[in-house]
C-alpha cells in the first residue's frame, strides 16, 4: 500500500492491476492485509468472485503477485542504494572540508614561521 502525504492529510492507495482471463480482462485491487478483491470492469464496481480455490484466477493472481513484490523489492532496493549513495557522498565532502581544514591550519603555521623568522 502506498501512503501519500499530501500536508493535512495522509491518502492511502492500494496496488491495482489488470489480468486476461480467457478472452476478458480481470482487474484486481490487492491489500497486504485483507487479499486481492478482483472485478470485471476498469472502474472496480462489478465483483468478480472466484468460484473456489481451483478458480483460474489463482493462478494469475500468483504470477501477478509475484511481479507486483519483484517490482517492489526492486524499488526499495534502488531506494536504499540512493540513500548508501548520499550519505558516502556526505562523509566524502565532510572528510575533504576536514582535509581542507588542516590544509588551512599548516598554511597558517608556515605564514607564521616566515613571520618569525622575518622577525629575528
Amino acid at each position: 500500500m502506498t501512503c501519500i502525504n499530501i500536508g493535512n492529510a495522509i491518502i492511502c492507495m492500494s496496488p491495482w492491476g489488470r489480468m486476461k482471463l480467457g478472452n476478458k480482462y480481470v482487474w484486481l485491487e490487492y491489500h497486504e492485509y485483507c487479499g486481492p478483491t478482483f472485478y470485471w470492469d476498469s472502474n472496480m464496481t462489478k465483483l468478480y468472485d472466484p468460484v473456489d480455490e481451483n478458480d483460474p484466477i489463482w493462478d494469475l493472481f500468483d504470477v501477478w503477485l509475484k511481479k507486483y513484490r519483484a517490482n517492489k523489492e526492486k524499488e526499495a532496493a534502488a531506494r536504499v542504494k540512493e540513500k548508501k549513495k548520499k550519505i558516502e557522498d556526505a562523509l566524502k565532502k565532510e572528510k575533504l572540508d576536514k582535509l581542507k581544514a588542516i590544509q588551512d591550519q599548516i598554511k597558517q603555521l608556515k605564514i607564521e614561521q616566515l613571520k618569525l623568522k622575518d622577525i629575528k
